[in-house]
């Protein structure tokens, strides 16, 4: 077992320097490319529907400030305390989502900040690298099979059957190995289910944010066409050099979008409310944690 996971994380270790992006010029021409494709998204989908902010909805836009982005955030911080439960190492639930805040707001830098937060916060607690990175690694497989079989799902319900059944297998393909390593290496089976139930209601979550931002927008589509729409959040995280995905995630939701009747401007447009209403609700959050830390 001990040299399973030692071998896990000397494969894993180089790629988690290499993401870093430890050259501070390629950082910032990664950061300024991002924001700059970013923005250039926005232009571009705001020229294709000029009138769009004419048919804001509040309701949907309230719900999603009050509602869905602080479950979102309670549900990372609990998928993080059941990640140091199935090493062995036991968190409250505060700080978990202090850890939580702290790695979201990480993640807008050029290198997969919320992800070597993960890390570096388990082997504070006494969990080894070795443990430490395959446990963080493991959890973001579950949600990669988790998603996939989701969204399939959905695009087969829509008649895209070929390509839904592709994620599907994908994603089960995926979720099947991963629990059984999981289960084999790290020894557990009650927190890895756990783990589990908890990224498939962050998924239907992850669903409802993308509904509300284009229901927000005033477009009437389906939670069903959202869904789908929500696997852009799973492509944008797989970029991890990329501050959070910035312009990945919209890019790939724009591409989605015509695939279930959606145009690519509104895809575009309703992630990109979805990610700045974030950021405008954690930074504040993880800003007033800093200032109470820095007090004591």
């Amino acid at each position: 077992m001990a040299d399973g996971i030692q071998s896990i994380a000397k494969r894993v270790e180089p790629l988690i320097d290499l993401m870093a992006l430890r050259n501070p010029v390629t950082r910032r021409f990664v950061l300024l490319l991002a924001a700059a494709g970013f923005l250039a998204g926005i232009w571009i989908s705001f020229r294709a529907q000029p009138d769009i902010l004419t048919h804001v909805a509040f309701t949907p836009l309230i719900l999603l400030i009050a509602v869905a982005i602080p479950v979102t955030l309670a549900l990372n911080a609990l998928e993080f305390l059941l990640s140091a439960r199935l090493v062995g190492q036991k968190l409250p639930f505060r700080k978990s989502m202090e850890i939580t805040l702290i790695g979201s707001v990480a993640n807008m830098l050029p290198l997969p900040g919320g992800t070597m937060m993960r890390i570096a916060s388990l082997k504070a607690e006494g969990a080894s690298f070795a443990k430490s990175t395959s446990a963080t690694l493991y959890v973001a497989l579950i949600w990669c099979g988790i998603g996939l079989i989701y969204s399939g799902s959905w695009l087969t319900v829509l008649g895209q059957h070929i390509g839904g059944m592709a994620l599907v297998a994908g994603g089960g393909t995926i979720l099947a190995v991963c629990i059984s390593a999981t289960y084999r290496i790290l020894g557990d089976v009650k927190f890895t289910n756990m783990i589990v139930a908890a990224k498939i209601i962050l998924v239907l979550v992850d669903a409802w944010r993308t509904y509300l931002s284009l229901l927000a927008l005033g477009m009437m589509v389906s939670f069903g066409q959202a869904s789908v729409l929500a696997l852009s959040s799973l492509l944008g995280a797989s970029f991890s050099i990329v501050p959070a995905g910035l312009g990945i995630r919209e890019g790939a939701a724009a591409l989605l979008g015509p695939v279930v009747g959606v145009s690519a401007a509104s895809a575009f447009l309703a992630t990109s409310l979805s990610r700045i209403l974030g950021m405008a609700v954690t930074f504040p959050l993880a800003l007033a944690l800093a200032l109470k830390k820095s007090e004591r």
